[in-house]
């Protein structure tokens, strides 16, 4: 069965609040799958475009198809990407942008988190290393006229980026950030408004907020995430 994660968006629109849904899958599902999933109302699918292993970044196996296949059932969608710290960011976009269809996605969301993979985990470089091997990942999706993102969290960017590195969420054009917000003893906070939100990054305001996960999903059959967006990025 797919890894598949759901992310619950709340949309605003004035003093309106309107409810659509995006789908995290990181396995393979066929269109017919994702066309139940436009007719229950989900607006997107992010798929992820890579994994990590033997010190590098390689291309996700199903992401080709399973791209083609939202396509065919209906639905719009964007790629997320973890980062190998022992390999240049812009090889690592510069591949994975070359090996996909650029019609097929919008979006690119880069997941500035930990990892333990070998060779690819941040552990031993600088903070303003960190910073500077994050913003040429963006740069580098920018560069290919794609629309950029990030999911971190305020304290993974605190330890791996550091105070400092508020750039990011300043550039031309602006990444969409997405966040999570974990107490000290690793509790996701699950109540769907961003008042909790700690700005880091140059980010001012959050775009996407994950607040559970995982949890069933009754839609289709499976497992996901909950989060919220603001509308004022929702395009």
């Amino acid at each position: 069965m797919a890894n598949l994660t759901s992310v619950v968006l709340v949309l605003l629109l004035s003093t309106q609040l309107l409810a659509s849904n995006v789908i995290d899958i990181a396995g393979p599902l066929t269109a017919s799958s994702f066309a139940c999933l436009a007719s229950a109302g989900y607006s997107c699918v992010i798929v992820k475009g890579n994994t990590l292993e033997n010190s590098n970044s390689v291309m996700h196996p199903y992401v080709i198809q399973t791209l083609i296949n939202v396509k065919t059932g209906g639905l719009p969608a964007d790629i997320y990407m973890d980062l190998c710290r022992g390999v240049s960011s812009l090889t690592q976009v510069t591949d994975l942008i070359s090996s996909i269809t650029a019609t097929n996605y919008k979006t690119i969301w880069v997941k500035v988190q930990t990892n333990n993979v070998a060779g690819c985990s941040w552990a031993g470089y600088s903070q303003a290393d960190n910073c500077a091997f994050v913003t040429q990942a963006i740069n580098a999706i920018i560069g290919h006229n794609k629309k950029s993102g990030v999911y971190s969290t305020y304290n993974a960017w605190q330890n791996l980026l550091g105070t400092n590195c508020h750039s990011i969420g300043l550039l031309n054009p602006a990444p969409k950030l997405w966040y999570g917000d974990y107490s000290s003893t690793g509790v996701l906070d699950q109540t769907q408004t961003f008042s909790d939100y700690q700005p880091f990054g140059g980010w001012t305001w959050p775009y996407i907020k994950k607040v559970s996960g995982p949890v069933h999903v009754s839609l289709c059959g499976y497992t996901g995430w909950h989060a919220l967006v603001n509308q004022g990025w929702k395009q």
